[in-house]
């Protein structure tokens, strides 16, 4: 990571900055990362790896209108073809309850892309492909599944990045090992504390694990603290949790 910022400080590439902004956003450095993402959207408009990159960092940000603003431009303007930019967005519609545009970017995913599943596919990518296909292709999402578990431990994810880490807990979650699936959303969240994918995570993992009305008051008590914005997502979990504590 230090490399390819020394050796891409003064670059004006278009690619290199893209390697510069992503390495700046794996540092948390959210500023900076866009002034990479800005500078490839003046030689190159609408770019979709740049505006992806942009909408990440304002979302860490909590800067979440001109995040959604940004990602429609990847939907709208920039017609990605790429089937991991086009989930990603996806996922950001999805967080920030934009179901519109959520479909929108599933619908441009590539046929091919739902077709195949490479045997290289790294953690993130079997990870990412899961989630699309979960929307569109079940089938085929259980056939990643069972690849994830087969795997086992996933020992191949880097613990010091963030988008491994959160990949590797989606995965445990989706393999109902939600115990295991908890302990790694709290490493993403140590690493960045206000990450809402890894803070949604965390509480629909407790969420299923809980039975007691000790063990559901805490989940509740949990969502009480996010932001107002989160409401939407957690609306359903929340209500099924006063209904159980009622009863």
């Amino acid at each position: 990571m230090t490399a390819v910022l020394e050796r891409t400080r003064y670059t004006q590439d278009p690619t290199a900055l893209y390697h510069r902004g992503t390495a700046l956003l794996a540092q948390h450095d959210f500023s900076a990362a866009i002034e990479c993402a800005d500078k490839i959207l003046a030689k190159i408009p609408n770019n979709d790896k740049a505006l992806h990159l942009k909408a990440t960092c304002l979302a860490d940000l909590k800067q979440y209108e001109d995040a959604i603003k940004c990602a429609k431009l990847v939907v709208d303007e920039s017609k990605s073809k790429d089937p991991y930019i086009l989930t990603s967005v996806s996922f950001m519609f999805k967080t920030l309850g934009n179901e519109e545009y959520m479909k929108k970017a599933i619908a441009m995913i590539p046929e091919d892309f739902v077709a195949q599943i490479p045997d290289n596919m790294t953690v993130p990518q079997m990870y990412e492909k899961a989630m699309t296909l979960y929307q569109i292709n079940a089938e085929k999402y259980n056939d990643i599944i069972v690849d994830l578990v087969r795997r086992g431990s996933l020992s191949e994810v880097d613990q010091s990045n963030v988008r491994d880490l959160l990949a590797h807990a989606n995965c445990l979650t989706l393999m109902q090992r939600n115990r295991d699936a908890v302990l790694v959303f709290e490493q993403v969240l140590k690493l960045n504390p206000t990450l809402q994918a890894g803070i949604v995570g965390k509480v629909n993992a407790l969420y299923q694990l809980a039975e007691t009305a000790e063990e559901l008051q805490m989940v509740l008590d949990l969502i009480s603290v996010q932001p107002a914005h989160t409401e939407p997502v957690f609306k359903d979990i929340k209500a099924d949790i006063v209904s159980r504590l009622n009863k």
